[in-house]
C-alpha cells in the first residue's frame, strides 16, 4: 500500500524539513567563511562573474566579490539590460536559497576571476609609478645640481606618505 499525502507530509515535516535547514545552514557557514577568507586575502580589487549567460530577453544574474561601503563581500545581482530601474543587488548570504548553491558552483571561477584582476591591476598600479618615477627624474635632471632641494623634496614625500596613511 503506498503512503497517503498526509503521511508524506507528516514524514517531511519531521525529518526533511530540519534536515534541510540543517544543509541550508551548513551552506550559509561555508559560504561566510569564504567571504571572510576572501576578504582577508586584502586584494584590493572587484570582480564578477555571470551565474550563466544573458538570456534574449536581456536578463543576466552576476557573482560578485566587491566593496560596498567601507567592507568588501559577495553580492548577487541581476538586472534587465538597458532597464536600470529593472536591476539589483543584495548581499550573498542574504540571496535566495536556490542562488546561495548556484553561487558555490561558480565561486572557484570567481576566485580566478579575483586573482586576474588583481594581476592586472598591480601592472597597471607598476606601470604608472614608472612613469611617474620618470617624469621626477626629469623634473630633478631639469633642476640640477640642487642637491639640498631633492633631500628637502625627499622629506616632503615622505611627509605626505604618512599623513596620507593616517588619513590626513
Amino acid at each position: 500500500m503506498s503512503e497517503t499525502l498526509a503521511e508524506r507530509l507528516a514524514r517531511a515535516r519531521a525529518s526533511t524539513g530540519p534536515e534541510l535547514a540543517e544543509a541550508t545552514e551548513k551552506l550559509n557557514t561555508s559560504l561566510a567563511r569564504a567571504e571572510v577568507a576572501l576578504r582577508a586575502l586584502n586584494l584590493g580589487v572587484s570582480a564578477t562573474v555571470d551565474f550563466e549567460p544573458e538570456n534574449e530577453d536581456g536578463f543576466y544574474q552576476c557573482l560578485s566579490f566587491e566593496r560596498q561601503g567601507e567592507s568588501w563581500g559577495l553580492f548577487v545581482f541581476w538586472g534587465v539590460t538597458g532597464e536600470p530601474d529593472a536591476n539589483d543587488k543584495k548581499p550573498l548570504l542574504r540571496a535566495s536559497r536556490d542562488d546561495r548553491i548556484r553561487a558555490a558552483e561558480i565561486l572557484p571561477e570567481l576566485v580566478d576571476a579575483l586573482i586576474s584582476a588583481a594581476e592586472e591591476k598591480a601592472r597597471e598600479v607598476r606601470a604608472s609609478a614608472e612613469k611617474i618615477d620618470a617624469l621626477v627624474d626629469e623634473l630633478n635632471t631639469a633642476n640640477a645640481p640642487q642637491a639640498a632641494r631633492q633631500t628637502q623634496a625627499h622629506k616632503e614625500v615622505a611627509d605626505l606618505l604618512f599623513n596620507a596613511k593616517r588619513g590626513k
